[in-house]
């Protein structure tokens, strides 16, 4: 399988370019291949926006952006049972801290 499939075709000929406004703003920010990945990679354009946001913000390379689309990092973020609320007491304090 041909890994960019719409090579050499014009780019104003793929079904695929972002519609939504905050997905062309996110990708803006974002070099030429990390767009490419997101286009190529990914249909919901939310979801683009997203990984668009965060490759931005941490600084992925077009690698690591391609990994995380792999691995669904979307939609592990927050889904991991957090054990901080049975570790704080009420107040906020931890359970046996002194108080002063």
């Amino acid at each position: 399988m041909d890994r960019w499939p719409l090579r050499g075709q014009a780019v104003t000929d793929s079904p695929r370019l972002p519609t939504d406004p905050n997905c062309a703003a996110a990708a803006a920010q974002l070099p030429w291949g990390h767009v490419m990945v997101l286009l190529y990679r990914l249909d919901d354009p939310d979801v683009r926006v997203w990984y668009a946001a965060r490759a931005e913000a941490a600084g992925w390379r077009c690698g690591v952006l391609e990994g995380r689309i792999k691995g669904r990092l979307h939609a592990r973020v927050g889904a991991a049972p957090s054990k901080l609320p049975n570790r704080l007491a009420p107040g906020g304090q931890r359970p046996g801290a002194a108080t002063g």
